[in-house]
């Protein structure tokens, strides 16, 4: 019996069935035999690779008088039907009513004011349809063509190939792929080439040259398509025709196992070659052995051959002839002697290893000798003729890769006429998108601060909270919780619909202190609304003040005319039911004391009076004299005081 059949192949393992056992490739194989007989209509609309069925050189040139260069496939069963694999993605057009074409593409361009008032920023997303088929002009001019390389075709039919996978990476101007995880830089495209393919892609990756380009009608978006497809490769095997008694012949006269099982380091059955087998085989009166090479994957015109596919089709045709010559318990020592020999390359245990080898050797003496009683008895051998056919077909994937650009350069408009027929769209975001930028101001070391907590929330028209939070430390200064430094926290009012509310927005916020200073820690929780216009908002300065208290109010030489007489200074604060208290000692540098450096406290604030007094210690006569200081909100915040420790 004759039979054809048809296995899906992948591009990198060279016999899908190589591994699989003998018991489990016979089934297989008839599986898929029938399906192949029950599924015809699948043959006839698969195209074919056979160097004979292909086309490479097939040029045309477009309306806009670029030239282009496809690869055109005829199909398996349907010699009317050919296949034209893509070699561009394009923008899609409209025609008006004039018939002026139109490019499917909106670039739409916003500016904003970064809330840390630096440069106005750009911006841009491109958005619009794209299609991987042939422009229609120049269909009719590839299929005269394709008519010239076949004359005897009549009339053909021409369609893109059926894809199995299609990838969009957007590209830099020099071709390089943006890698940048957080940029939807790579998406995926349809798998039938000319069905129009929505896409929407942001620019800002790229930079504002790019949508600068874009929007005067210059330059464009680089892309790079990666397709796979994939079609039937050419009848590859052999092909075995004669007489049974002359097959018997042959296996009766050898004197060993030729050519018989190769099992790692141990030859089983002799050294001949499947080339030798053939040829022997070939000399046999009246047995006739067709060789046809199976060509590599990268080489599909037949000059390389897949040495792996040869391999697979001989044993093939070897089973399948010693399955009817050679007894059922000979094929089951021959089995036997395969399952031992995957033992023993299975285990590292030497132990094990020593016992199968002693096994396996057994089993090949027990193999040899039986290989000449293993020939079926006289009276049950096959009589008549054998046609045998293990040439196979297999469904291969091949890829291409090509580039195209996303862009307005090929339909020569102008800035002006692209804005005018609403393929440019310029917005403001800082007035289209609403926002509140709340900034998050340095904090001064001299505060003696162990970290601050601030929890800022929005609660829009609807009842819908939103709360942002953010931690600050004298190491890593501020970070939100996940752990990313940042200078401000960013509220969206977009979707806020009461006008009066998104204009003069209010706030909750509540701030934690942590502070090095006795009693120094408190919570502030508070409610702020902004005034009318403003963007910006001092998260902390909103709630908290700074104090000062000048180092001249603290002159140890007022108190006792000696400062080498005082020992230290204890202030102590009280605003409202927050008493605070700070240690302070003279300056004093090569034996000379000056006045002690100033003190700046981070507090709340609010409109409860704040009351002030220090205690000077002296070393001699262990007393306490007070007095009243002056306290000032700090305005020299940044000013780097001197300490006691400093020399």
């Amino acid at each position: 019996m004759k039979t054809k059949s048809v296995h899906v192949k992948n591009r990198n393992n060279s016999a899908c069935w190589k591994n699989a056992s003998k018991s489990n490739y016979s089934l297989l194989h008839y599986i898929i035999i029938l399906l192949i007989f029950s599924a015809s209509n699948t043959l006839q609309s698969q195209a074919s690779l056979a160097a004979e069925n292909r086309i490479d050189d097939l040029v045309v040139t477009t309306d806009d008088g670029e030239k282009k260069t496809y690869s055109v496939f005829r199909d398996a069963e349907q010699t009317d039907q050919y296949y034209y694999v893509p070699n561009e993605a394009r923008v899609t057009t409209t025609k008006d009513k004039k018939g002026k074409e139109f490019p499917d593409l909106t670039l739409l361009r916003y500016q904003y004011d970064p809330s840390d008032g630096g440069p106005t920023q750009q911006g841009g997303i491109i958005q619009g349809t794209m299609t991987m088929a042939a422009e229609p002009e120049v269909i009719e001019t590839m299929k005269k063509y394709i008519l010239k390389k076949a004359p005897k075709a009549g009339t053909i039919k021409l369609a893109p190939i059926p894809l199995e996978k299609c990838d969009f990476e957007i590209r830099t101007e020099k071709g390089l792929f943006l890698g940048n995880p957080e940029t939807n830089t790579a998406f995926q495209g349809p798998l039938i080439a000319n069905q129009k393919m929505g896409f929407s892609l942001s620019l800002n990756e790229l930079g504002a040259a790019v949508i600068s380009e874009l929007a005067t009608g210059k330059g464009g978006v680089l892309i790079s398509v990666s397709i796979k497809y994939r079609g039937l490769t050419p009848p590859c095997g052999y092909n075995i025709t004669g007489k049974w008694e002359s097959v018997y012949e042959y296996y009766q006269k050898q004197t060993k196992l030729e050519g018989g099982l190769s099992l790692g380091p141990i030859k089983l059955g002799g050294s001949k070659t499947k080339e030798e087998i053939i040829e022997d085989l070939n000399e046999t009166s009246g047995v006739k052995v067709e060789r046809i090479k199976c060509p590599s994957p990268e080489n599909a015109t037949g000059n390389s051959t897949d040495e792996s596919l040869e391999d697979e089709h001989f044993q093939r045709l070897k089973d399948k002839i010693e399955n009817e010559v050679l007894s059922k318990e000979y094929k089951t020592k021959e089995a036997r002697l395969t399952e031992l020999q995957s033992l023993y390359e299975s285990t590292d245990d030497e132990g094990i290893k020593k016992k199968l080898m002693d096994e396996i050797t057994m089993g090949e003496k027990s193999l040899k000798a039986g290989y000449q009683n293993s020939v079926k008895d006289i009276k049950n051998m096959k009589k008549g003729t054998i046609s045998y056919d293990s040439r196979t077909q297999y469904l291969e994937s091949r890829e291409t890769t090509f580039f195209g650009l996303i862009g307005f350069s090929k339909f020569n408009m102008t800035e002006e006429e692209l804005k005018e027929n609403g393929h440019i769209i310029d917005i403001n975001a800082n007035d289209t998108f609403p926002y509140i930028a709340i900034g998050l101001q340095d904090i001064n070391l001299n505060f003696d601060l162990r970290s601050l907590a601030l929890d800022i929330s929005y609660t829009n028209s609807e009842g819908d909270t939103n709360s942002l939070a953010c931690r600050w430390t004298p190491e890593k200064k501020w970070r939100n919780f996940e752990g990313a430094s940042i200078d401000y926290l960013r509220f969206n009012l977009i979707g806020e619909k009461d006008i009066e509310r998104r204009n003069e927005p209010k706030f909750n916020i509540k701030l934690q202190v942590n502070s090095k200073l006795l009693n120094g820690d408190f919570i502030i929780e508070k409610e702020v609304q902004l005034e009318k216009g403003k963007k910006n908002m001092d998260g902390i300065g909103q709630i908290t003040k700074q104090l000062s208290i000048d180092g001249s109010s603290l002159s140890f030489h007022k108190i006792t005319g000696d400062n080498s007489d005082l020992d230290l200074a204890e202030v102590t604060l009280k605003i409202g039911d927050l008493i605070i208290k700070k240690a302070i000692k003279p300056y004093v540098q090569n034996g000379v004391y000056g006045e002690p450096k100033p003190i700046v406290l981070l507090v709340p604030k609010d409109e409860t009076s704040i009351s002030s007094e220090v205690n000077f210690i002296t070393k001699r006569e262990e007393i306490k004299k007070t007095a009243l200081i002056e306290i000032t909100e700090n305005t020299l915040r940044d000013l780097q005081w001197r300490t006691f420790d400093d020399e």
